[in-house]
């Protein structure tokens, strides 16, 4: 499995996520009117090989969009989804590292955006 399908299923198996926004949760873009509130992550890798070209391990880093109709809703998101990363197995050292907030003045929505740190090895 990839990291990726790793986060995730993390995300919608933990219950109080699930119950904010069910199964919109999308890598990389969400469908064209998916109801609010939603979360979408898009991910970064940093491989690490030793000197023989070995894979030692893959920092991944997930930057987590956590859209709501307004800004509550949002930090209640991803309130939600810093619970579930703290829930996640210790073998993948994953923390949040990072909060920030953003508004789509087209759309009207809020969005509480994470920087999650995620080792896949």
């Amino acid at each position: 499995m990839s990291a990726e399908t790793d986060f995730r299923a993390l995300l919608a198996a933990y219950p109080g996520l699930a119950a904010l926004v069910g199964q919109r949760i999308s890598e990389n873009a969400v469908p064209q009117g998916t109801p609010l509130p939603y979360v979408a992550f898009t991910s970064r890798h940093e491989p690490t090989y030793n000197l023989l070209g070995t894979l030692m391990a893959d920092r991944a880093e997930f930057t987590v969009q956590c859209w709501g109709e307004n800004a509550t809703q949002a930090a209640a998101v991803a309130a939600q989804v810093t619970l579930a990363v703290q829930a996640a197995n210790p073998d993948r050292g994953a923390v949040v590292l990072s909060t920030d907030g953003a508004y789509d003045p087209q759309t009207q929505a809020d969005a509480s955006i994470l920087t999650v740190e995620w080792w896949a090895l």
